[in-house]
């Protein structure tokens, strides 16, 4: 269902955003910004990536 909401936010706000309905622009702004408050969300995936994937290495009790 998240994913639906983000493609809804940002196709339903560019194309009111394309004829001019700042109102729905205005709604759909909202929305955007509660799905990136949303803990369930991961934020993370909008921060541009290095190309390098450097492992995390946690420490593990035997």
């Amino acid at each position: 269902m998240l994913d639906d909401m983000v493609s809804f936010v940002i196709l339903w706000g560019s194309i009111n955003a394309w004829f001019g309905n700042w109102l729905p622009v205005a709604v759909a702004v909202v929305f955007g910004v509660g799905i990136l408050r949303a803990k369930r969300f991961d934020v993370g995936l909008l921060r541009p990536s290095t190309g390098v994937y450097l492992p995390r290495v946690v420490d593990r009790e035997p």
